[in-house]
């Protein structure tokens, strides 16, 4: 599997999420993916493991250590900003966390706007939690939607 990829020129999708060690997608396409992460502050890490913050903090916090996994960080909305703004995106697709709806709407900009952030949990009934799956889908027209089943 990629680390990232782009679909529909508009959306980013990683397993992980972003940080501030992401400055052009070409750094992407150099990481040797045949490997074990090390457990080290690398850009590799940061697409498996860093995590969306809160949004309380997340309109003005870029990034935080990532206390919760002890590796990574965890960010906000002026770093995906920043990289969305320069790639031309609509919006960061991740994975990576349980949600209890099945996925969650990063509402960084306030209600109203396009989530600059959006998470995909696809894995129904998640070691035992009792949560929907979800998938993403969009189109050339860059139309979005999430669809949430239950098994």
């Amino acid at each position: 599997m990629p680390l990232a990829a782009v679909v529909n020129g508009k959306y980013l999708a990683v397993h992980g999420g972003v940080s501030s060690r992401l400055k052009s997608f070409d750094e992407i396409n150099d990481i040797n993916r045949k490997q074990e992460p090390e457990l080290d502050e690398s850009l590799f890490n940061d697409l498996l493991w860093a995590d969306p913050l809160k949004s309380s903090l997340a309109s003005n916090v870029g990034e935080i250590d990532n206390e919760e996994r002890g590796i990574s960080v965890k960010f906000g909305w002026p770093v995906l900003k920043q990289l969305l703004e320069k790639a031309n995106m609509r919006c960061l697709v991740r994975a990576h966390q349980q949600k209890d709806d099945g996925y969650k709407l990063h509402m960084w900009k306030g209600q109203g706007s396009d989530p600059p952030c959006i998470t995909i949990f696809s894995a129904p009934n998640y070691c035992g939690h009792q949560n929907p799956g979800s998938i993403f889908v969009t189109d050339a027209t860059h139309s979005q939607k999430v669809l949430v089943y239950e098994e």
